[in-house]
């Protein structure tokens, strides 16, 4: 059990450290929200590649393939929001 805490606290330090030295890189918190929002995604697709025993189902790549939702909450931080 200890192994798994330390894995998740390294693992969401690292995520949390990437985030963060991107934005203070100066790459927009949109950008950073956008890619941080296609993990996901590639998680999906490396599961379908590397032959997990693991399926991707029709209807989980359907609710993968609506990058609506991120899309919209991160658009005025893009620079090409309505304003």
């Amino acid at each position: 059990m200890m192994h798994l805490m330390v894995t998740g606290v390294l693992l969401h330090g690292g995520y949390l450290g990437g985030v963060w030295s991107a934005v203070k890189a100066g790459i927009s918190a949109g950008t950073v929200a956008l890619i941080v929002g296609l993990q996901p995604v590639l998680t999906a697709i490396w599961v379908s590649i590397t032959g997990s025993e693991h399926r991707i189902t029709a209807r989980q790549w359907l609710g993968l393939g609506l990058p609506g939702g991120v899309v919209l909450v991160v658009w005025r931080k893009l620079g090409v929001g309505l304003k």
